[in-house]
C-alpha cells in the first residue's frame, strides 16, 4: 500500500494508483 501512496505523488499515475489501490484492497 505504501508503494501506491508513493506513486500517487505523480499526477500521471493518479488514476492508475486509485484503481490499483482498490484492486489491492
Amino acid at each position: 500500500m505504501l508503494k501506491y501512496l508513493n506513486y500517487s505523488r505523480c499526477p500521471g499515475n493518479g488514476f492508475y494508483t486509485y484503481s490499483a489501490f482498490i484492486i489491492a484492497a
